[in-house]
C-alpha cells in the first residue's frame, strides 16, 4: 500500500520540491481512529515495523521539466527504480503523479526547503518526507 503510493509520487512547479527526498517517517494517526480498538494495535505495530525497513531507503528526486524518479526498497533487499511525470497545482496544495499511466493524488500539507508531507487523497496517512543528502 505504502509502495504503491509512494511509487505514484508525482509534481510540478520549481521551488523547494526540486530536489532529492527520502521517506522519514508515516502518520497514521488518523486511520488509526476509524479503525476498531482491537485492530488498532497491530496497524501501528506493522506501521513501526514497515517504517523501521523503509526509513531514509524509499526516495523521490522531483526533477524540472516534471519528470521523477521513486525508489523503493524490496523485500529480498534490492530496490526498484520507476520513472513518472509529476505536477503540483497552481496553489501548491495538490500533487498529482503518474507512472506507467496510473495516476495518484496527493494533498500537501506541507512544503518548505526541510520537509515536504504528503497525504494520499484517498488514504489516512501522512507520508513525511527530508531532503536526502
Amino acid at each position: 500500500l505504502i509502495g504503491l503510493s509512494l511509487t505514484l509520487l508525482v509534481s510540478c512547479g520549481g521551488e523547494p520540491i526540486l530536489k532529492k527526498w527520502k521517506l522519514d517517517d508515516i502518520n497514521i494517526d488518523a486511520l488509526l481512529k476509524e479503525m476498531p480498538k482491537e485492530s488498532q494495535e497491530m496497524m501501528r505495530q506493522g506501521a513501526k515495523e514497515n517504517m523501521a525497513k523503509t526509513k531514509g531507503k524509499v526516495t523521490l528526486e522531483f526533477k524540472e521539466g516534471g519528470v521523477f524518479t521513486a525508489e523503493n526498497p524490496s523485500m529480498d533487499g534490492t530496490s526498484t527504480k520507476e520513472n513518472g511525470k509529476w505536477k503540483l497545482s497552481e496553489d501548491k496544495k495538490t500533487l498529482t503523479a503518474e507512472i506507467k499511466g496510473d495516476e495518484q493524488i496527493f494533498v500537501v500539507r506541507e512544503l518548505s526547503g526541510d520537509k515536504m508531507i504528503l497525504e494520499p487523497k484517498d488514504q489516512k496517512m501522512q507520508l513525511i518526507f527530508i531532503p536526502k543528502n
